[in-house]
């Protein structure tokens, strides 16, 4: 009689073991091969609130550099042109960069760069954008109301932009400008920007012009850096510090 209810306990089990979840973030978790953040951690009030998290549903995740899972809320829409943000991490921090269009406040990128690591969001469509920045180490996520949140526990900072990026295309004819939408670069950064002593700085566009029959085009693509050295940041943006609920909001 015994031996008769052993396959049905065993199906019970495998059911239920590769039955799905409704957390999208299940993929992102640590893998027994990875290394925790705990394993780096000497400071007991991080260590206290790592646990305090755990208790109450976060999870530290493992996420390559790259777009972020959809879950936390981007449209991820592509423009025509062929256009791109290039964002450069040293070896101090990790980064999670939102592009958040100027006006309406929606995000439209939202990606994870590693320390020592590059990533290009490209095709973005035309128009105004500041960035959000989270920086640090140990990306923890919790799956709240069919929304993802994050954020980093070891040496966290928020930041949003105070430059606007404006992702338009640029026409010269005979060197005059015949603009397919006006735009300025007083406000645009880059890794070559220009500071000057009154404050004030410039940068030039990434990518060249390209000439035909006197007409000349220019696209507006951009590059950033970002770093922390002994808990001083360096970047070549403008920004202003934020709290963590702004910028997952």
């Amino acid at each position: 009689m015994s031996n008769k209810l052993h396959p049905i306990l065993i199906s019970i089990f495998i059911l239920t073991s590769c039955a799905s979840s409704d957390n999208p973030l299940e993929n992102n978790l640590l893998s027994s091969k990875e290394h925790s953040i705990l394993e780096t951690v000497n400071n007991k009030d991080i260590i206290n609130e790592i646990k305090k998290l755990t208790d109450q549903g976060w999870a530290e995740l493992s996420i390559p550099s790259g777009n972020m899972n959809e879950c936390y809320v981007y449209s991820n829409e592509k423009g025509e042109l062929d256009n791109y943000l290039e964002i450069k991490v040293g070896d101090g921090t990790d980064i999670v960069l939102k592009l958040v269009e100027l006006e309406t406040n929606k995000c439209v990128r939202f990606a994870y760069v590693k320390k020592n690591e590059s990533y290009k969001l490209t095709y973005i469509p035309e128009n105004k954008y500041y960035l959000k920045i989270a920086s640090g180490f140990g990306w923890f996520g919790k799956y709240i109301d069919n929304k993802c949140y994050g954020k980093f526990v070891v040496n966290p900072m928020y930041e949003k932009g105070s430059d606007t990026l404006y992702f338009y295309k640029e026409t010269k004819i005979d060197n005059t400008i015949q603009i397919d939408t006006v735009f300025s670069t007083d406000t645009v950064f880059s890794t070559d920007t220009i500071f000057k002593d009154n404050g004030n700085y410039s940068i030039p566009f990434s990518i060249p012009y390209t000439v035909n029959n006197n007409k000349s085009t220019s696209i507006g693509s951009y590059q950033f850096s970002f770093n922390v050295i002994n808990n001083s940041i360096e970047k070549s943006f403008h920004a202003e510090n934020i709290n963590e609920e702004e910028f997952n909001n």
